[in-house]
């Protein structure tokens, strides 16, 4: 158990650290070259300046496999050994879809969204703006569009992700987006209209309506607008 611990510029050279966890390890300007890290849990780890040259992520006894990155080595080991893992990450890639909003009393709103995705074999992924703290909100919208076959993104007078959906355009430019009014009487400008990939806005009027279009309102529009991005 190494979570905390301070390694400031220590020589770990071919160290050992197979099945370690490592959870906020502080590894600035440490040396892990030719370091065997098998297994490692890390999370949250300060790396900055470190030599990660030549981790090697397979058992001993085994070929040699080795990454020049402590993070990836631990994906790689992961996605190696589990064929669930393997099986999620293609899932994932292909069934993601990012909902965006405030969300702030409306459970309603989110039961509906994550029933129906569900239901059409979809893995609804709720991002809530509202409160969000610690990794910059700009960070977690990009990352997550980049794996999102579609993006569902609440609109209304009080939640403006205009910002967060030209991020979007910009670093997922064929992902469709499907702006989302909860409100039916909301007449505001999302300020991104006329992009390629964003839908005209569906307004939700109840859960039970919203249920029986989703379908037709929102999965066939998100999935025609991909194939036709794909082609454009």
């Amino acid at each position: 158990m190494l979570t905390e611990t301070d390694f400031l510029g220590a020589n770990l050279c071919n160290a050992c650290f197979d099945y370690a966890h490592m959870v906020e390890t502080k590894l600035k300007s440490a040396n892990m070259a030719g370091c065997r890290v098998c297994g490692v849990s890390a999370w949250n780890l300060s790396l900055d300046g470190a030599t990660q040259s030549n981790l090697i992520i397979s058992r001993k006894g085994e070929p040699v496999i080795s990454v020049d990155d402590l993070e990836v080595a631990q994906f790689v080991c992961l996605f190696l050994q589990s064929d669930k893992i393997q099986e999620v990450i293609n899932t994932i890639a292909t069934r993601m879809v990012l909902i965006l909003g405030c969300f702030r009393e409306r459970k309603d709103v989110l039961d509906a969204l994550r029933d129906g995705l569900n239901k059409y074999d979809y893995i609804p992924i709720i991002f809530n703006i509202k409160g969000s703290g610690g990794r910059g909100i700009a960070d977690v919208v990009t990352s997550l569009s980049c794996i999102s076959r579609f993006i569902i993104a609440e609109v209304d007078d009080s939640c403006d992700l205009r910002a967060e959906i030209a991020l979007i355009f910009e670093s997922s430019p064929s992902v469709p987006i499907l702006p989302l009014s909860v409100n039916s009487f909301y007449e505001g400008s999302i300020g991104i209209e006329g992009l390629l990939s964003v839908l005209d806005i569906y307004r939700y009027s109840g859960e039970e309506r919203f249920l029986s279009e989703i379908k037709s309102k929102v999965i066939d529009l998100a999935e025609n607008a991909l194939e036709e991005n794909k082609r454009a």
